[in-house]
């Protein structure tokens, strides 16, 4: 008799049914191959148009911008908060 090695499939699970139930998502889960394979398919089709690259770039650029904006005013705030409280303190 021959011994049979373990093979492992691997899927990628939808985070809806990790938050809520299997009914949240009509999709479920993937298998992690073919996901993987059509993301780097879809990317390096995608790679080879210079406008697309330019345009991922200068999007991710915004929503980065936005991110640190909302941390700079969040900063500002905690700052604020701080010196109060070390004049509250002194007093």
């Amino acid at each position: 008799m021959k011994k049979l090695k373990k093979r492992y499939i691997y899927y990628y699970r939808c985070t809806k049914t990790c938050k809520h139930d299997w009914k949240s998502c009509r999709i479920n889960y993937g298998n992690a191959n073919k996901v993987e394979e059509f993301i780097t398919e879809k990317l390096t089709k995608n790679s080879e148009y210079e406008s697309t690259i330019e345009k991922l770039v200068k999007k991710i650029n915004q929503d980065e911008e936005q991110k640190a904006s909302s941390l700079r005013k969040k900063r500002i705030i905690y700052k604020q908060k701080y010196l109060n409280s070390i004049r509250k303190s002194k007093n």
